[in-house]
């Protein structure tokens, strides 16, 4: 069956930036990004054209990245998250990162790697969530496989997860849900972002390249709370909806 469509209204309507502060899913939003926005790379990324205009391409996994400054985390600590993706992959690294926002971005690779993020569970393809609580890592997986699809096709990636359970989507459909606490420790409070608060598309970081994917990055979009599945159909249908020109 074929994956719903991206969005038509955003295929063509030029970028929008800035929060409507009336729309539901500006309620908690921390940052959207998308491959316009300035950045540092590593590797031999290059321009390309998508469902949003220009965007950013990787053909190498292992030395690829695209990363781009976004605000310090507004509160020392987290109940609830959700990140929201989209990406056309034709290929992953091991542990590759769908998004996220390192913990040390302009600095050596070390524990405890992330501050959140979604990534690809190398051994079975599956989702993998990424936070750090006091330093620790702490990574949940997922169980529907295959659930990065690497047909070089579009697809937004979704994850929910915090003190109300856990729901993973692709598409603006949901794949897998977990009602219970997800971290086991909520709230959880993530170890200061050392340096320049950077989220990564295509890779884990621009200073410490690998694990990343080959293919096509659009947009990132991260909410301090759960979006609900009314919300993510929305947000999957138009991820520029909440926003002015």
């Amino acid at each position: 069956m074929a994956a719903p469509a991206i969005g038509i209204r955003s295929r063509w309507a030029p970028p929008r930036t800035i929060p409507d502060p009336s729309h539901p899913l500006s309620e908690g939003l921390w940052f959207h990004r998308t491959s316009l926005n300035p950045g540092r790379r590593a590797g031999t990324m290059t321009w390309d054209q998508g469902p949003y205009g220009k965007l950013v391409r990787s053909a190498a996994a292992a030395t690829d990245a695209w990363a781009v400054p976004i605000p310090n985390l507004p509160t020392p600590t987290i109940d609830n998250i959700t990140v929201h993706t989209v990406k056309a992959m034709t290929s992953a690294g091991t542990w590759a990162m769908g998004a996220g926002v390192p913990w040390s971005p302009q600095g050596a690779w070390a524990s405890p790697y992330w501050t959140i993020g979604m990534a690809y569970n190398a051994g079975a393809d599956t989702f993998y969530f990424h936070t750090n609580h006091a330093g620790t890592l702490m990574t949940i997986a997922g169980a529907v496989t295959p659930y990065w699809l690497s047909d070089g096709r579009f697809h937004s990636y979704t994850g929910s997860w915090g003190s109300q359970g856990a729901w993973v989507y692709r598409d603006g459909v949901m794949t897998e849900s977990a009602p219970t606490v997800f971290p086991p420790t909520v709230p959880w409070t993530p170890s200061a972002i050392v340096g320049t608060p950077e989220t990564v598309f295509l890779g884990r970081s621009v200073s410490a390249v690998g694990e990343g994917f080959v293919g096509r990055h659009a947009l990132t979009i991260i909410w301090l709370r759960r979006l609900d599945p009314v919300e993510v159909a929305m947000v999957h249908a138009d991820p520029f909806c909440f926003l002015v020109r």
